[in-house]
């Protein structure tokens, strides 16, 4: 036996739910002087003889065996169940128990309803996060049963005293604490980070009646026949299993881009895989996210957008969702979404900019945002007509971008009210310094002038007054004027 030595156990079937797994172990901290392993059991009869297999097959001392659903984020987890097996008559640690009283560790006589420990888990449709019995005096409680999603021990279990002769077998933990040991579980804080995010991706559907399955049918038919309205009607109030719960995030997924771009990644259920495989990726990349993995999962998530696979969108609804604090990961997101704006325009990158700040609703954009989704449209059609340099040629970071609409804002608002003529030899020399085009006044005029035909009335005068009679932008704003005064 390899005493220094953690073996990681985890019978598997899907493999890209392995994959994260096995991310999050290969962040964990290995003590020093220590070594880990790891082996996968795949198709095996059960999960109980896949951990057997796997047991005879490792000569570490401390195994952890692990639900692949499982993800390890407290990334100081084997520095702790080193400190714990410090006690020899501590056989095995889980992650939630219960602490009552049992006769006998058989499967028959246990209940889930834990009292001890603590979780943060998701479900499809929801997550959160569960802490029990918080003594803040003690690091760890005793408890007689576990949750089996993790299991850690530093005594091999005796495999062979699983009852095979009809009688009730043992739970694992009934198996420890018939060989004598201790079984506990970590006390954390409601302040703390769990030690693992348990993805258990189900919905109840245990002890569904009939008439709730034959609804539940109608409505999955609704969904493949393409009657979205129907599908959602049939579904209010419904108890919902996993393929309902996943075709209810598609159609929302669907309506949020349709209303904000007109056009969706889903326009039919034959979509319905590609969502859901989407789904993934996007939920994976903002929890590594959450757990403090962020650079990496972010520029993953922005290569998805930029390359059409996701939408900001779908990215704010999964955020809602896929953790327990989701105000805490929509600002990072939101916060690195400023960001990547912020860095595109100074990479000249501005058609992938216009993606991101088109992606966002009008509220979440900010003030900056709706100003850069103005100078975008004079942008194009600046473009369009050739003009050079454009308004992002001139200014090529954010707060200058910003802060050049908002002087030419307030210097056409002058205009507009009239302000004596003193004033506008300034006005015009900054649009000169800056290379104002038409194509941006035209924008602000729509956004932000009331007294369109004033504006333009004086804005003609000052061109006539410092360009002469024959001035070609003193002709377009008087023709302006007179548009707007029909109006």
């Amino acid at each position: 036996m390899n005493g220094r030595k953690f073996c990681f156990i985890i019978c598997a079937e899907q493999e890209r739910e392995l994959e994260e797994c096995l991310w999050y172990i290969e962040k964990l901290i290995v003590p020093d002087g220590y070594e880990t392993e790891t082996v996968v059991i795949r198709n095996a009869s059960s999960m109980i003889r896949g951990y057997e297999q796997a047991t005879m097959q490792s000569d570490a001392k401390y195994k952890i065996y692990l639900h692949p659903d499982v993800f390890l984020v407290n990334h100081e987890m084997l520095l702790e169940l080193l400190e714990v097996f410090r006690e020899p008559s501590i056989g095995m640690v889980g992650i939630v128990g219960d602490v009552g009283e049992k006769a006998s560790g058989i499967s028959e006589t246990f209940s889930r309803t834990w009292d001890a420990g603590a979780v943060e888990i998701c479900n499809i449709i929801d997550a959160r996060a569960g802490n029990w019995l918080y003594d803040e005096e003690k690091k760890w409680v005793d408890v007689v049963e576990i949750d089996e999603m993790l299991m850690a021990t530093q005594y091999d279990l005796q495999w062979e005293s699983m009852s095979s002769d009809g009688e009730e077998p043992l739970t694992l933990s009934g198996m420890m604490r018939q060989m004598g040991y201790r079984i506990v579980v970590p006390q954390i804080a409601e302040n703390e980070r769990c030690w693992v995010f348990h993805d258990a991706g189900q919905c109840g559907e245990e002890d569904q009646s009939e008439e709730v399955k034959e609804r539940q049918r109608k409505a999955v038919g609704a969904f493949k026949s393409g009657d979205f309205e129907e599908t959602v009607r049939l579904v209010e109030d419904l108890e919902l299993n996993d393929q309902l719960a996943y075709i209810l995030l598609f159609l929302k997924a669907r309506a949020e881009e349709l209303m904000a771009f007109g056009e969706t990644n889903y326009p039919d259920a034959e979509k319905m895989q590609t969502f859901v495989r989407e789904y993934d990726e996007v939920k994976h990349m903002l929890r590594r996210m959450y757990f403090g993995y962020g650079d990496a999962a972010w520029r993953e998530l922005c290569r998805r957008v930029c390359a059409g696979q996701c939408s900001m969108k779908m990215i704010w609804q999964t955020a809602q969702i896929c953790v327990a604090d989701r105000d805490r990961l929509w600002w990072d997101v939101f916060e690195r979404y400023q960001e990547e704006v912020r860095a595109l325009i100074r990479e000249r990158e501005i058609l992938q900019a216009e993606r991101f700040i088109l992606q966002m609703d009008k509220a979440w954009r900010g003030v900056e945002g709706n100003m850069l989704v103005t100078l975008l449209r004079a942008y194009h059609r600046e473009v369009e007509k050739g003009v050079s340099p454009t308004v992002f040629d001139v200014f090529e970071d954010m707060d200058e971008l910003t802060g050049h609409y908002i002087r030419l804002k307030y210097y056409m608002r002058r205009l507009e009210f009239g302000l004596p003529q003193e004033y506008w030899q300034e006005i015009y020399e900054y649009c000169m310094q800056t290379k104002v085009s038409d194509y941006l006044i035209f924008q602000i005029l729509s956004n932000n002038i009331f007294y369109k035909e004033e504006m333009c009335r004086n804005l003609s005068t000052l061109f006539v007054l410092i360009e002469g009679a024959d001035s070609i932008r003193a002709g377009v704003y008087a023709q302006l004027a007179e548009v707007n005064a029909k109006r």
